[in-house]
């Protein structure tokens, strides 16, 4: 949680400076302030025996499993909600420290980040195939998170806006459930 808020205290930084940091830099402190591990961390509790001490040493460690379902979460928010974040005062996000960076259009930029996320999946999927010290459940609560933030931006920022696509799937799921 530290480290979650001291990353929010550099972005403010960064926005208030008007300071467009380079794809590395923005990657040091974006993929802890997505709050990925922190949700992670959360969601182990309650699992029981499954859940052992190594297995909260290794979070802490930040593996590259995890800075993977980070990745992911990172760029395909920053994909979807850069259109409106550029409405507004907010910090540069990965795609622009990647347009300043490399000089390139927003498309361009768009489908290098696009890139990034399926070399992330690929790297997540062959770590799940590898035999690991921690139970598959852990490995499938972190690939599940993944795919739940990816379902989330799918259709456009359905996290800021609720107003997307995600309020039907929802109210699919919780409102109007296909009966058993």
């Amino acid at each position: 949680m530290k480290v979650l808020i001291q990353t929010y205290l550099e972005q403010a930084q960064w926005c208030n400076n008007g300071y467009v940091p380079t794809l590395e830099e923005h990657l040091k402190v974006s993929l802890p302030s997505c709050g990925y591990i922190c949700v992670t961390v959360a969601s182990f509790v309650g699992m029981g025996e499954e859940v052992t001490k190594e297995a909260f040493d290794w979070i802490k460690t930040h593996p590259k499993f995890l800075m993977d379902s980070s990745l992911i979460g990172r760029l395909v928010n920053d994909i979807q909600s850069n259109e409106l974040e550029q409405k507004r005062t907010h910090v540069a996000s990965t795609i622009e420290s990647y347009m300043k960076e490399h000089g390139v259009s927003w498309p361009v930029a768009s489908e290098k980040i696009r890139e990034m996320v399926a070399s992330a999946w690929k790297d997540m999927n062959k770590f799940c195939l590898k035999p690991t010290l921690f139970p598959l459940s852990l490995l499938t609560r972190v690939v599940n998170l993944t795919r739940f933030i990816e379902v989330i931006y799918l259709h456009g920022d359905g996290y800021t806006d609720s107003s997307s696509e995600i309020k039907e799937m929802i109210k699919s799921m919780f409102v109007d459930p296909i009966p058993f």
